[in-house]
Parts: C-alpha cells; sequence; structure tokens
C-alpha cells in the first residue's frame, strides 16, 4: 500500500485533488437569454459548455462541449435529452438528438470558442420549443454509487490499475456532491458487489439488491455497474530506432443500472465506451486514486465518460417524484428519511403513500404504491430527517412505518 494511500490526510488532499479534476472535467455553466416569453412559441438560450482536449485533439473537446452545452439548455428550458450522439461543426445531424415529447430543439449555432489550458469552452445559441416541465417536488434525489467491479480483472495487470472501480466510484460520487443540485449520493465500498448488469434480466437477487443496499445507506436509488473493458491495444508499440515504448491505445468500458431503490426494478440502463492512449510506461504501477492518474489523456477520458454518465443519470431522475421513508412515529406524528440536505422545508406538503409488496406470478416479489388521501405537514426538519404531522390529527391512526410519502411541489413565492 502507498504511503499516500495509509495516511488519512494525504487521502483527504488525494480527494480533493480528484474532485477538483472532475469538476473541472464536469462542470457545465451557463447563461440564459430568454428572447420570447410566450410558452406556446420557441425560445432563445444562451448556453456554455466546457470539455477538456485529450491527446491534442480539439474537434473531439468541441463535440463534447457543444453536448454539454446544448443539454445545458434544452433541460433549462423544459425538455429531457436522452442522448446526442453526434454534432459536426457546431451543427446537430439529423436523428443526432433524442428528447422526450416536452421539448424540440429547432435551432443551433456556435456563437464562440474559447482555449484556456487544456479545456475549451464554446457558447452556443439553441432555439428551443418547450412544453410545461414534468410536475415534480423539485427536490433533490438521494443515490448510493456501489464499487464498480472489473468484468476482466486480468486486464488491470498493465499499470497496476486493480483498484479503478473504486476510484471511478469515489470520483463520481466527488462529482455529484461538488457540482449536482438535483442527485445527492452516498458512496458504498464497503464490500465487492458480484453484479453483472449482463445478466440482470436473469438474476432474481438484483431486486433484493437494490433494496438492501436502499435500505443500508438511506437512498431512494441505487447505482450498480461494472467495468466491462479497461484491455492495452496488443498493436505493436516497440520504436526499433530509438528502443522506446510509445504509448498503446487503452480501452474504456463502462456499464451502469440505475435502479430504484423502492422497488428493485430497473430505472435506465448506460453504456459508455471510448478508446485513448495509456500515457504511462508498460512497467510503471499506477494508483488510479492518484492525481497522476486523473490528470494523464488515459484519467481525462475517464473523467469525461463519467460527466456524460452524471448528466444522463440527473436527466433520467429529473421527473421521478420524490420519495421518503417513515421510520419512527413520535408525539402525534411521523419522522421520514429526508431532511433540509434533501429540499426539504418547514411548511412543505407531503402525500402518504400506502406501499405493498406481492408475488407476481414468476414468483418474484413487486412493490407496489397506492395512493392515500392522507395529507401531511413538515413541522421541524433536520439535516437527514424530518417530523411530520397530520393536517387532520384522527388520520395518525391510519398511517404505520411501512408507509412512505411523496412530497408536493414548493410554490413559488412570487
Amino acid at each position: 500500500m502507498s504511503d499516500a494511500m495509509s495516511n488519512p490526510m494525504s487521502i483527504h488532499r488525494l480527494a480533493q485533488q480528484i474532485a477538483a479534476v472532475t469538476s473541472m472535467l464536469g462542470k457545465v455553466c451557463f447563461a440564459l437569454g430568454l428572447l420570447l416569453s410566450y410558452p406556446a412559441a420557441a425560445q432563445w438560450y444562451e448556453a456554455e459548455g466546457s470539455a477538456p482536449i485529450i491527446a491534442n485533439n480539439i474537434e473531439r473537446a468541441k463535440e463534447h462541449a457543444v453536448k454539454e452545452a446544448v443539454k445545458s439548455a434544452i433541460l433549462f428550458a423544459g425538455a429531457s435529452v436522452s442522448s446526442i450522439q453526434q454534432v459536426e461543426n457546431g451543427t446537430l445531424t439529423q436523428d443526432s438528438i433524442s428528447y422526450q415529447s416536452n421539448g424540440e430543439l429547432v435551432g443551433l449555432e456556435v456563437l464562440s470558442q474559447t482555449t484556456v489550458g487544456d479545456t475549451l469552452t464554446v457558447r452556443i445559441r439553441a432555439e428551443i420549443f418547450a412544453e410545461a416541465q414534468c410536475a415534480n417536488s423539485g427536490l433533490s434525489h438521494t443515490l448510493t454509487i456501489a464499487r464498480f467491479p472489473l468484468a476482466h480483472r486480468q486486464q488491470a495487470a498493465h499499470g497496476g490499475i486493480y483498484d479503478i472501480g473504486g476510484a471511478l466510484s469515489k470520483v463520481m460520487h466527488s462529482s455529484f456532491q461538488e457540482t449536482s443540485t438535483q442527485v445527492k449520493s452516498h458512496l458504498w465500498l464497503d464490500e465487492v458487489l458480484a453484479y453483472d448488469p449482463s445478466q440482470l434480466t436473469t438474476i432474481p437477487e438484483v431486486d433484493e439488491l437494490a433494496r438492501t443496499l436502499a435500505r443500508r445507506s438511506n437512498s431512494q436509488f441505487v447505482l450498480v455497474g461494472q467495468i466491462r473493458d479497461i484491455s492495452v491495444s496488443q498493436e505493436q508499440s516497440l520504436n526499433l530506432k530509438f528502443w522506446t515504448y510509445e504509448p498503446k491505445p487503452r480501452s474504456l468500458s463502462l456499464e451502469l443500472d440505475l435502479l430504484d431503490g423502492m422497488t428493485g426494478e430497473l430505472v435506465k440502463r448506460f453504456r459508455y465506451r471510448d478508446q485513448v492512449l495509456w500515457d504511462f510506461p508498460p512497467e510503471q504501477v499506477v494508483d488510479p486514486f492518484s492525481a497522476d492518474f486523473w490528470q494523464s489523456d488515459y484519467g481525462k477520458a475517464w473523467g469525461q465518460l463519467l460527466s456524460d454518465a452524471q448528466n444522463d443519470i440527473e436527466t433520467a431522475l429529473s421527473c421521478s417524484p420524490s420519495i421518503a421513508n417513515i421510520i419512527n412515529r413520535q408525539d402525534g406524528g411521523v419522522i421520514v428519511n429526508m431532511g433540509s440536505q434533501d429540499g426539504i422545508v418547514r411548511g412543505q406538503t407531503a402525500k402518504l403513500t400506502r406501499m405493498t409488496t406481492f408475488m407476481d406470478p414468476f414468483g418474484k416479489v413487486k412493490t407496489s404504491f397506492d395512493a392515500s388521501p392522507i395529507e401531511l405537514v413538515v413541522s421541524a426538519v433536520e439535516a437527514r430527517q424530518a417530523y411530520l404531522t397530520a393536517k387532520r390529527s384522527s388520520d395518525l391512526a391510519n398511517v404505520s412505518i411501512n408507509d412512505v410519502v411523496m412530497f408536493n411541489a414548493l410554490k413559488p413565492e412570487w
């Protein structure tokens, strides 16, 4: 074990370095320029997107930066981008963007492009037709991120990056903590999950795995996955003239499953793949938690991939209701496992929902939610929990610890 990994202060500094690097990679800042005020008309938005320049590939960085800017503009306008396949010279190609039915991209142009250090930033102008956004509570969602195991452990021998799964999980968690207002993440590295996403439909234990992790970490959603490929190209790279090794291409492939921690069901599956040069000599052992790794071209590519994954996860959860478990009954009210860190405020209202489990015809445990007319109000709130009382005190007799609550959206103050 290296000195950095054995020293708690070094680990803390290292985590800060990784979080800073990832924050730079995934950061998207945007400024809104609203020119039309009619909800049924297309509106113009200006947005900025940034991406790292990897292996001096300006076009690759520009493509990622434009994608990030477009996602920001569309999400702000009320549409929900599920994927952007290709951008060429700042113009979206036909069928290159898919989104839910509550928005449409009408036009796009790149206004400017700047480079500072190894980061490229573009400013775009997008014309978007957006219908009303989905009705949600405006609260953050809690997400537990598990360690991502290697599908082929022997591939980590090159560079000795056997714990890259723990490093990726930690960096993603740090990025959510630093940059996301929609998702509050928890890191679960206590054990390596024997989990293969490709076998999701044939493993009945997956439902229970998600529910167990959600209970342990007090989260609504669970992110599990697998590093599918980190192989190094076997092409000959020996430079016979100088007897030195040139960098070889190395793959990056990650498969993620976003699971509902209440029901255990799959919310969405994500797949990512890339290939960039491995910067280090073949005999060098590289710590995947180190700044050297994350500042290399290979590490930057992983950072960009994780940034894309974070955006996709936030999009997938953007219209999901915020659900809290009732964990205790106390003094004429109930305590739930969401608090001020999740955006809960005093006076906010919620609907009681019955959560029941049943066995389907195939012998799998399923969960259903049945709405109740009982309304609750937040009377007191702490960081990770809140105390709710019923609008009608007589309704408390019908509330049990097995129930859940769905928070209503806060009404605007204007």
